[in-house]
């Protein structure tokens, strides 16, 4: 007997043996019909045997491993019940010894060594037991011997050892099995065919691979649409319920829906949208509920401004933004929101001065305070001294070893020529002595090396 047609109580039954001794009737663990052995009236069905717990570890669902006389053992333990021995490479004992084929000779090898003479194919990047070809290049077993063939889907040359079709035709099938998985998800019709639709306009737009591994992503904006229409919504309703950021994360199912279903879209609405939802988070950003009554009261000053004098939604935004900065700095400093915290805050963004007048107004009269804006040159002089300090603590550090080179330079620039905003890549730096060269857009400047030491000016 070549094959066992059915194993029943350790004995091996051929496939003429089988159809006489296992007859068709009900099952007594699961009362399903099933071929049972004839002579044993209690059988069970081989769904029930195997369904019993792993007679080793307990434990019921677990994929069958092997099938012993005392019950069905579990894949976790299967190799506990196999024979055990030396590796016939390291000769180390194991438990878990599998026959390979290495250099054409069947071993009996431990996991260690079964896969040592196995690594990634160059051709097919199948990860198999590599060869010597005719070329003399290491190669598995089907490129050595077949070299290329043709795929059954498309025809085109493909390696041998991709089997019966090229990367491109499996990743294709890959995305319409997907894609056909994911379209049932939808208990609208509708909304079933439109993702069906969405998916073959994808997939022609990028390549097979990209499109298999992103459209279970991209299901995810048909559902959230689905959840709030029946039907595809208009521009109008995409961005009031979902938002700018939204859309952005949608590019693919907005382009789609621009292309094949007329959507328009409305860049001045969208604006607005964007300028009203970044407000609500500045409103929401206040630590405390004193500083978020002030803002929430200030809102509504510049909201009431702006109906009058046409404001635009940026500048109530900017003007929120700094007023919220005041605030947070406000409630985290010893003299709270005064004159000095104002001056502080300017030192670190002298910008914003224009935008806080009309909030430290609505302070001054809101909590009967005195903040004043410092006189003019005053924070840029502070600024200065402050920055000076800093190229200090950097000599400091340089004079201990440390190196302060990429801090150095942007921070000296700044202070002694004015240069800000320098990027690392910007700016070449040559050593001069006592000091350094550092040419930013073909000029040159000269700063002093943070080891010769720092005086301010």
């Amino acid at each position: 007997m070549a094959k066992a047609k059915r194993t029943y109580e350790g004995l091996r039954y051929c496939e003429g043996c089988y159809s006489k001794k296992f007859k068709k009737r009900v099952c007594h663990g699961c009362g399903n019909q099933a071929r049972l052995f004839v002579k044993d009236p209690f059988a069970t069905c081989t769904k029930c045997l195997n369904g019993r717990p792993c007679i080793r570890c307990k434990r019921v669902g677990r994929p069958v491993g092997k099938v012993t006389a005392q019950g069905p053992v579990c894949n976790s333990c299967a190799n506990y019940f196999e024979a055990s021995g030396h590796c016939e490479i390291c000769n180390k004992f194991s438990i878990r010894l599998a026959n390979k084929t290495i250099d054409g000779q069947v071993r009996r090898c431990c996991t260690g060594c079964s896969n040592v003479s196995s690594a990634t194919c160059p051709c097919c990047r199948r990860y198999r037991v590599l060869v010597e070809s005719a070329s003399g290049a290491m190669q598995c077993k089907l490129c050595a011997e077949l070299g290329e063939v043709a795929c059954e889907v498309c025809s085109k040359s493909m390696p041998a050892g991709l089997g019966r079709e090229c990367t491109d035709c499996y990743w294709r099938r890959t995305f319409h099995k997907r894609l056909e998985i994911n379209s049932e998800g939808f208990s609208s019709q509708t909304f079933r065919e439109e993702f069906k639709a969405y998916g073959l306009w994808f997939i022609d737009q990028i390549e097979a691979k990209k499109g298999a591994l992103l459209i279970n992503k991209h299901m995810l904006f048909f559902v959230e649409m689905a959840q709030h229409w029946s039907s595809l919504p208009s521009y109008d309703q995409l961005l009031k319920a979902f938002g700018a950021d939204w859309l952005r994360r949608a590019r693919y199912p907005v382009q789609w829906m621009i292309a094949c279903r007329n959507l328009v879209i409305d860049d001045q609405l969208k604006q607005s949208e964007t300028e009203l939802r970044r407000i609500e988070v500045i409103l929401a950003s206040a630590l405390s509920g004193s500083s978020s009554a002030l803002l929430e009261g200030y809102h509504e000053v510049l909201a009431a401004r702006a109906a009058v004098r046409k404001t635009s939604l940026a500048t109530i935004r900017t003007s929120l933004r700094s007023a919220a900065n005041l605030l947070a700095l406000g409630e985290t400093s010893k003299s709270g929101l005064s004159s000095k915290t104002l001056r502080n805050l300017l030192i670190d963004a002298p910008g914003t001065a224009a935008s806080l007048v009309a909030f430290v107004n609505y302070l001054n009269k809101t909590l009967n305070l005195s903040i004043e804006f410092p006189e003019p040159g005053e924070t840029k002089k502070l600024a200065r001294e402050k920055q000076g300090h800093g190229l200090l603590a950097l000599t400091q550090q340089a004079l201990t070893g440390t190196d302060v080179m990429e801090r150095w330079v942007p921070a000296a620039l700044s202070y002694f020529h004015g240069v800000s905003r320098l990027k690392k890549s910007d700016a070449t730096t040559v050593s001069d002595g006592d000091g350094l060269l550092v040419t930013v857009n073909e000029t040159e400047f000269w700063i002093p090396s943070p080891t010769t030491g720092f005086k301010m000016e």
